[in-house]
């Protein structure tokens, strides 16, 4: 049954979609064991981060893929700012993850700051979001008038999906 559902029209955006839900849940699991376990918050938070590289990728390419195939081409601006997403992934593997949070006794407070590193990982992380968000209102606004009443309730969801996580991002850097 998944084989027949990924090999239909949208399946390049589906499968990305089955990703991106994926990582938030991988997000939510490893950011509640971090709080849970004061102890083992380094390398949980790490596995966070990890999570948090792929969805930039993710959901850019997502929506760049979704419902696209008849009615708009891309253009190549739209895959040139696939380029960085990717990049932001390989960067922020390999990053300590004291060199974006710095907690002084989180065993006591649970409470994480924001370094400068981890400031522009959260920027750059909203960037991402909101041009996702920006692309998906394109693709909609692409359709003729008769055919967005057909898939309405899908950007509507997707959207909420995406200002959600937008919100939970603009936190970190509150």
């Amino acid at each position: 049954a998944l084989y027949s559902v990924l090999t239909r029209r949208r399946s390049g955006g589906l499968l990305l979609f089955i990703l991106v839900l994926l990582f938030s849940i991988f997000l939510e699991i490893f950011e509640f064991s971090a709080l849970s376990s004061p102890a083992k918050w380094p390398r949980w938070k790490y596995a966070a981060l990890l999570v948090e590289s792929f969805l930039p990728a993710c959901w850019l390419g997502f929506c760049l893929l979704f419902y696209r195939e008849g009615y708009k081409r891309l253009q190549l601006w739209q895959w040139l700012l696939f380029l960085p997403a990717v990049s932001y992934l390989a960067v922020n593997a390999f990053s300590p993850v004291d060199r974006l949070f710095f907690s002084p006794d989180f065993a006591d407070e649970k409470l994480l700051f924001v370094s400068y590193y981890g400031l522009f990982f959260y920027i750059t992380l909203s960037l991402y979001l909101t041009l996702a968000l920006v692309n998906l209102e394109k693709t909609f606004f692409a359709y003729p008038r008769y055919e967005r009443w057909q898939v309405k309730f899908e950007f509507i969801g997707i959207g909420a999906i995406l200002v959600a996580s937008l919100l939970y991002y603009s936190q970190a850097l509150l």
